[in-house]
């Protein structure tokens, strides 16, 4: 698979507006910060601190990824929502109609 998981264990600030909520972690961005990226209206956003599994699927050596999702309690967890949200086996991260890791139906 070309873009693989990838999970951190950290705070994040969540900007939520109009459009969603966005994540960017803090190590990188202040609050400020976060909310001047959000694709959303600088002033119309709330922006909180929330700390946990967060989870997206990147395409390394690029720049190209899904948006974090997140927070989740553990690691785990947040492995298991991704492969939902993409319909994605929960093992290989392969797209459940290319998996051939398990011999199970993955409905």
């Amino acid at each position: 698979m070309f873009m693989k998981p990838e999970v951190w264990n950290t705070e994040m600030w969540v900007v939520e507006g109009h459009c969603g909520a966005e994540m960017f972690p803090c190590e990188y961005f202040s609050a400020t910060d976060a909310i001047d990226h959000s694709s959303c209206d600088p002033h119309d956003v709330s922006v909180e601190k929330k700390a946990g599994w967060f989870v997206r699927l990147s395409a390394q050596g690029y720049t190209d990824c899904t948006d974090w999702q997140g927070p989740y309690d553990e690691e785990r967890e947040a492995l298991n929502e991704l492969a939902d949200s993409f319909d994605l086996c929960q093992d290989c991260f392969e797209p459940c109609e290319d998996c051939t890791c398990r011999e199970v139906d993955h409905d």
